[in-house]
């Protein structure tokens, strides 16, 4: 998961960046120029650190999933070599 959104970001960054391209030049001489890039670059910056924090993530995570599917198997095991017999709870 940590992998899909690291990609997302990814996508969603160079996105940003091809948008904000032209703006300088196409805004020129209007006030909201300097606001319009320094929102973009705050955005950028977050962006990276979200997509670097997923980076760094998904090996730790697809790990501690494939040691959780191994405990479950495990578990599953063993609770299946547990006889109760047919009688429930209640009824002892």
């Amino acid at each position: 998961m940590a992998d899909e959104l690291r990609t997302a970001t990814n996508s969603g960054l160079a996105d940003l960046k091809e948008a904000g391209t032209g703006t300088a030049s196409g805004t020129q001489g209007f006030d909201c120029t300097a606001a319009l890039s320094e929102i973009r670059t705050t955005w950028e910056a977050r962006l990276t650190t979200v997509r670097s924090e997923c980076e760094r993530l998904h090996g730790s995570l697809a790990r501690t999933g494939t040691h959780f599917g191994e405990v479950d198997r495990h578990v599953k095991g063993r609770a299946a070599a547990v006889r109760i017999g047919n009688t429930p709870d209640w009824a002892r």
